[in-house]
């Protein structure tokens, strides 16, 4: 039998690690995943990025390379002199490196630039849209494309890519609304590291440190200290519930959270709430784990009875993925992006989105165990569909097709 060839494959993003997010933590699996099934993996992102890593000394198993500095700051203002700019580099980066395939993540600016110059070298390439830069929400001020000279380049040049990624039904509906034919919309999800979550050993005095009592049943939220993140209703749902003294406590955790401390002290509500901020060392070499997400963070799941996800709007929200992993079950707004991950609440408890149905179903799992487990298997069989090795093997298909 034939060896397949090793593939070198730049992967190009406006933002990357140190910065600890979904967009970030993903592409930095992929090129895990990559690097463990024999390919070379490039990862050509933000000056600011790539100099970070550099200055802080991150050790990572693959290339990382930084844009010119600037070059995306000044594409709106002077796009003509930037789209050269960006040719020149690309030039580079091609004879350079010989990539057999670009994946750019971020519609804009990165896939713009790259759907520009792949085009007109004949290059075999993928754009993968993350949320912001093609799902608009004009209440929560989100969506790059209410800036209207954007969404005018994004229009007008979106078309002209040969793969669009979808990473769930929501963002498939957003290409579809821009006319984009359905032959260039892949369908492949974000991912997570199963192996990693099933074998994963948990510091059992950490609800002791968080002040959880081992009768308490914990329901946890994770995520960016975001509006549309949706955190707020959480807490007007404990207020609502608070005066029937249940043994709950909740769990809401992730960078900048801390800033609802005035909902918790206008409701009184310290007993119920721990907001919790982890922390991600790059400074200490001997604590840098780059697996992701930390052990601090699979931590926080393994010692949950219930997960929570309130979002607004998301374009796949991988944390629902984890919590399903960690066998959680799931309690979930009924918007766009979360529901397509839960099939439309086949594999979770939807709620509409307002405070009562959102306390109403707490008490519920609060109170029925049986509720809990039945849902907690509908989450271990659901996470199955999104082990990174299996999402990974989808790109690696993509990359070897023939165009």
């Amino acid at each position: 039998m034939k060896k397949k060839k090793k593939l070198k494959i730049g992967l190009f993003s406006s933002s990357f690690l140190p910065s600890v997010g979904g967009v970030e933590v993903g592409l930095h699996n992929i090129a895990m995943f990559l690097k463990e099934k024999g390919h070379v993996p490039t990862v050509i992102t933000a000056f600011s990025h790539a100099n970070k890593i550099k200055s802080k000394k991150i050790k990572l198993p693959y290339k990382v390379i930084g844009y010119p500095p600037k070059v995306f700051s000044i594409m709106k203002i002077l796009p003509s002199f930037s789209g050269r700019f960006l040719d020149f580099f690309y030039t580079y980066l091609h004879r350079k490196y010989r990539f057999d395939f670009w994946h750019a993540t971020f519609i804009y600016p990165i896939g713009i630039s790259i759907i520009n110059f792949c085009n007109k070298k004949n290059i075999n390439y993928l754009i993968r849209g993350v949320g912001e830069d093609i799902q608009i929400d004009k209440k929560l001020n989100y969506g790059m494309r209410l800036d209207k000279e954007i969404n005018n380049i994004i229009v007008k040049k979106l078309s002209l890519a040969k793969n669009l990624v979808a990473v769930s039904k929501s963002i498939k509906i957003e290409y579809k609304k821009l006319n984009i034919p359905k032959n260039k919309i892949l369908d492949i999800p974000n991912g997570i590291n199963l192996k990693r979550i099933t074998k994963f050993k948990h510091k059992k005095e950490l609800r002791d440190e968080l002040g959880i009592k081992k009768s308490s049943i914990v329901f946890l939220s994770i995520g960016r200290f975001h509006p549309k993140k949706n955190f707020e209703l959480i807490i007007k749902a404990i207020n609502n519930l608070k005066h029937k003294n249940l043994n709950l406590k909740v769990l809401i955790a992730g960078v900048g959270v801390k800033n609802l401390n005035y909902l918790l002290e206008k409701y009184s509500l310290e007993k119920y709430i721990i907001l919790y901020e982890p922390q991600y060392d790059f400074t200490d070499k001997k604590k840098i784990d780059l697996n992701f997400p930390s052990e601090e963070i699979l931590s926080l799941y393994k010692l949950s009875n219930v997960f929570i996800m309130p979002s607004i709007i998301e374009s796949f929200g991988i944390v629902t993925v984890e919590a399903m992993g960690f066998g959680l079950p799931i309690i979930i707004n009924n918007s766009p992006g979360s529901r397509d991950v839960v099939r439309n609440g086949k594999d979770a408890f939807l709620f509409d989105g307002k405070i009562k149905s959102l306390q109403t179903a707490i008490e519920n799992f609060y109170k029925k165990k049986s509720l809990r487990k039945k849902y907690a298997n509908k989450s271990i069989i659901r996470s199955k569909d999104f082990d990174w090795s299996n999402v990974v093997d989808r790109y690696i298909r993509i990359y070897r097709r023939k165009t």
